[in-house]
């Protein structure tokens, strides 16, 4: 996956690779303190990132246990 600076002067250049899924990325949410980031996969897993971290593109915590893939994820207001 990869998130690309829409501020910038030219957005193309330069993105930021997320790494850590397998398969094709279905769908993605930013909390709206913009703290984190959960995608969710085609390979049935959900992967969350702080992007406030020192190094936020490592160690993604990845959220197991369904069954197809994850076609929704949501952030509440409150982040959580």
């Amino acid at each position: 996956m990869a998130l690309w600076d829409l501020r910038s002067e030219d957005p193309s250049v330069n993105p930021i690779v997320m790494l850590g899924d397998n398969k094709k990325v279905s769908v993605v949410v930013i909390s709206p303190d913009n703290h984190w980031l959960v995608a969710g996969s085609e390979d049935t897993t959900a992967r969350l990132w702080d992007l406030k971290a020192k190094d936020p593109l490592t160690n993604p915590v990845v959220l197991s246990g369904h069954e197809n893939m994850v076609s929704a994820v949501a952030i509440s207001p409150d982040n959580h």
